[in-house]
């Protein structure tokens, strides 16, 4: 994702009120249409954002470039009629189409000089202008099209004309405990058994379950995920026989093009999963995609595997540690379910970093290699479980092999934002694949855009690149969503002090975890930069006996002979931190020092 730009599709034409769950009307159709209006004339939009928080956050506190006054030769009046369109308040755009079409019918081109851009725009508006007053303004304000994702397939990275499709969580109707899980679980069957197939796009579970227990307004929904369609449904249980009603909407008009209505016992589960994907895929009329591994999960079982998952995605020794116990259970329960192997092993790596807090790296090596081993053996077509031995491989330093399991992962599941972030995280920055692992990043926020995850580490590499302004920006919308989300918090602080912001900075360490604990490395940097030398010394003292933070510490203080000296023990202790630390802002004095190429020889890296 390029800096300054923002995502193309429907969401940026909506109105504001949609977003705080308004109905439509006919006053945001005339939005749409001004927002249509202003990108004819000024080649931008009124309201930018990355995602659809983003953009929700950016109509909450008004952020909008204004009128495209820039345009050369474009009247004052048809500004006007564009800044009265996209008006934040319904009330004081026009009231119906004819009034709009009245006003654009009034915008003649100036009678010298039209330059080429005018000219188009001038042509734009009479089709403007036809369409409102022939009461074609819906017809209209649906032109501008969805940019499609880019998708992965097993021939490599590819745009693609697939559909789009959001499974939201399934509605459960009964009350019994454990139900919930039940039926979570089977909506995320139905969304891995659609993922599998190269032909169509589907929105990952973090971004679907994001409007679980909400009131559901399918075409917003529709609107904030970039989809076409929508699947819905719901689940009734009563002991071991359930019901399932499930509903296949086209997105912009409503209309249900395909339903079904089923009824089985538990042992039924996978068939009825396999029918709603065939129903699905008929209706869509794409052809069959790749065969997926059934499990027949017991469902308390599979809520486990879930949380997890869940647990590991915030990549913090004590959530790892969680999930550790979590997968242990699942594979006690059920050690024939493969994907539990690979989510092991993936805690297993977050438990080992750092070592001083968690697991001995050579003993999390050895027990990530044999889960994800085990999880390959199970399922050879599991894509979490090449991206297992993507990390796996990462932390052997076989750097070129991590690559081709990563790539592989994604080729046989393209919709798996974790793997992107970790293919990212564990490979890609640290090889200073910079511009790659933005291009990864990008598919992952087309597909699953509202993933915090996903956010949290474009934040990040925003921040390894130098990209500050961009990084506080997508960590402060983290933030909004959740203050607390892991390690979001303490990137931000370090992208404030880069970004010449450090009381703020310092004051968010402050809310973090107080003064003392921590993260005393990031802080002696932003002491040292606030010009509060004695303080990172202090810092430099108490954290000595950990290489790790006293690299850091001493290339703040510019002290580069014990900085060296305690990279050299990092390098012993824990080995595995040592790529990524290299790529480090705070690490800029080290890297242009002529004894960093004997460090980097040594871990492979370029």
């Amino acid at each position: 994702m390029a800096s300054g730009t923002s995502s193309a599709g429907t969401p940026l034409y909506l109105a504001p009120e949609l977003f705080r769950g308004a109905a439509a009307t006919i006053q945001s159709d005339i939005y749409s249409l001004g927002v249509l209006l202003y990108r004819m004339v000024s080649g931008s939009y009124p309201v930018r954002g990355i995602s659809l928080g983003d953009l929700r956050l950016a109509h909450e506190s008004r952020e909008r470039t204004g009128a495209p006054v820039a345009c050369d030769n474009l009247p004052r009046r048809l500004r006007r009629i564009i800044e009265r369109a996209i008006d934040p308040s319904p009330e004081r755009r026009y009231n119906n189409a004819d009034a709009l079409a009245a006003a654009l019918a009034t915008v003649k081109p100036p009678r010298t000089h039209i330059s080429i851009r005018y000219a188009a725009t001038a042509a734009g508006v009479v089709v403007v202008v036809w369409f409102v007053t022939n009461g074609r303004l819906r017809e209209l304000v649906t032109v501008p099209p969805i940019q499609r994702p880019i998708v992965l397939t097993p021939g490599g990275a590819a745009r693609s004309d697939a559909p789009a499709i959001a499974v939201l969580p399934l509605s459960n109707l009964n009350a019994e405990q454990g139900n919930e899980d039940f039926v979570d679980g089977f909506t995320e069957e139905i969304i891995n058994s659609l993922s599998s197939n190269q032909h169509l796009q589907v929105r990952s579970r973090a971004s679907s379950f994001a409007f679980k227990n909400t009131q559901r307004d399918l075409a917003a929904i529709a609107a904030q995920l970039h989809v076409e369609f929508v699947l819905d449904g719901s689940v009734r249980r009563t002991r071991n026989r359930f019901h399932i009603e499930a509903r296949l909407v086209r997105a912009h008009d409503g209309v249900t093009v395909w339903n079904d209505n089923v009824e089985g016992d538990l042992g039924d589960l996978i068939a009825i999963r396999d029918r709603i994907t065939r129903g699905v895929v008929d209706h869509l009329g794409i052809g069959p995609g790749s065969a997926r591994r059934a499990y027949d999960v017991n469902p308390d079982v599979y809520g486990r595997y879930l949380t997890a998952r869940a647990l590991v995605r915030n990549r913090g020794v004590d959530s790892a540690q969680k999930a550790v116990e979590f997968f242990r259970q699942v594979i006690a329960r059920d050690p024939g379910f493969a994907p539990a192997y690979a989510g092991l092993a993936d805690a297993y790596a977050y438990m080992s970093l750092p070592t001083y807090q968690g697991m001995p790296v050579h003993e999390a090596q050895a027990l990530m290699r044999t889960a994800a081993l085990k999880a390959l053996e199970l399922d050879p077509n599991l894509a979490e479980a090449h991206a297992a031995l993507g990390i796996v491989y990462a932390r052997d330093l076989n750097w070129a092999t991590s690559e081709r399991y990563f790539q592989q992962a994604l080729a046989l599941n393209p919709n798996l934002s974790q793997v992107y972030t970790s293919y990212s995280f564990f490979t890609l920055r640290p090889l200073m694949k910079f511009d790659e692992a933005e291009r990864f990043l990008s598919m992952a926020l087309r597909s699953d855009p509202l993933s915090l995850d996903v956010w949290r580490e474009m934040a990040e590499l925003y921040f390894t690149t130098g990209r500050y302004t961009e990084a506080i920006a997508l960590l402060e919308r983290v933030r909004a969503v959740d203050a607390q989300f892991p390690t979001a918090n303490v990137i931000l602080a370090r992208a404030l002090v880069f970004g010449g912001r450090i009381d703020e900075a310092l004051a968010l360490y402050d809310e973090v975890d107080g003064p003392a604990a921590g993260v005393p490395h990031y802080r002696a940097y932003a002491y040292v930069r606030a010009g509060r030398r004695s303080e990172a010394e202090k810092l430099a003292a108490e954290n000595d006996r950990y290489p790790y933070r006293a690299t850091i510490i001493y290339a703040a203080l510019g002290d580069l002979d014990r900085a060296f000296e305690a990279l050299t023990q990092t390098a012993e202790r824990e080995p595995q931190r040592v790529p990524l630390l290299l790529t480090w802002p705070e690490m800029a004095a080290l890297r242009v020092d002529p004894r960093s190429l004997a460090v980097r020889k040594r871990f492979g890296l370029p």
